[in-house]
């Protein structure tokens, strides 16, 4: 099975929709739609896809975007493997250095960002 066939396939099973966009290597989702840039490895699509899916379902982080996107990472890469689906380290270290760009984030771009919820701050 391609990549994109098993996307359609879970999307399908998930009741989700599937749109492609121009995007390189970036994805999100939309409430129930997935939006799937181009990639150029399939196998970096099909992890990204499942990094989405870990994002149906956590609870997100309040005060922390880099923890929510890598709990996403890992929460998608154990989707995958209930559907049998390993990931090789390139691609696990491709989700991770993703969710590393993160770093940063709150600070800059949360305008309830808090410093004094840190342990050093407290």
């Amino acid at each position: 099975m391609t990549a994109d066939e098993i996307i359609d396939l879970i999307a399908k099973e998930r009741n989700l929709t599937i749109s492609y966009t121009d995007d390189r290597d970036n994805c999100h989702i939309a409430g129930n739609e997935i939006f799937i840039g181009m990639y150029s490895d399939n196998e970096f699509k099909l992890i990204s896809f499942f990094h989405e899916l870990g994002h149906k379902n956590l609870q997100k982080y309040p005060y922390s975007t880099l923890l929510t996107e890598l709990e996403c990472w890992h929460m998608g890469i154990e989707i995958a493997k209930a559907y049998d689906i390993l990931f090789s380290d390139r691609a696990i270290k491709f989700g991770f250095e993703k969710a590393l760009t993160y770093v940063g984030h709150d600070e800059r771009e949360n305008s309830g960002y808090n410093k004094k919820l840190l342990w050093i701050n407290k």
